[in-house]
C-alpha cells in the first residue's frame, strides 16, 4: 500500500497545483500524453486523456482531495492498490450532485465505458 499511497500523493499534489501529473504517474489515472508526446494544451479538450484529467479536476473542487476529506483519499488508494481504479472513477463520477457543476456531470458521465477502458488498459 505504501507504494500506491506515494502514487497518489504525487497525482494529488499535481492536481492541487492545477499541473498535469508526470506521464508516468497520470497513465495510471487516465490522464495520458497526446500522440505527439507533448502535454495536452487547451486546445486538445476533446481528447480522452484531457477530459478524464479534467474529471479528476472536477472530483479536486468537488473537495475530494482536500486534506480535510481522508475517506476519499483513502478510497483511492484502495482501488489503486486493489487494481480497481476506473470502477471506483466511474462510480464517484456517477455520484457528482446535478447541481455541482452545470456541466460536470453530463460532460464526464456520457463515456463512462470509454473512461473505465483508459483507466483499466494503461
Amino acid at each position: 500500500m505504501e507504494i500506491a499511497e506515494k502514487i497518489v500523493s504525487s497525482f494529488r499534489r499535481s492536481l492541487i497545483d492545477n499541473l498535469y501529473p508526470p506521464e508516468s504517474i497520470g497513465q495510471m489515472f487516465g490522464v495520458s500524453v497526446n500522440d505527439n508526446g507533448e502535454r495536452y494544451s487547451v486546445s486538445d479538450r476533446t481528447r480522452i486523456g484531457h477530459i478524464v484529467f479534467n474529471a479528476w479536476m472536477s472530483l479536486k473542487l468537488l473537495g475530494d482531495f482536500d486534506e480535510t476529506n481522508p475517506q476519499v483519499y483513502n478510497e483511492i488508494i484502495k482501488a489503486l492498490h486493489t487494481n480497481s481504479l476506473g470502477e471506483w472513477f466511474e462510480k464517484r463520477l456517477r455520484r457528482i450532485p446535478e447541481s455541482a457543476s452545470s456541466g460536470s456531470k453530463r460532460d464526464y458521465v456520457e463515456f463512462p465505458k470509454v473512461l473505465r477502458v483508459v483507466i483499466s488498459d494503461v
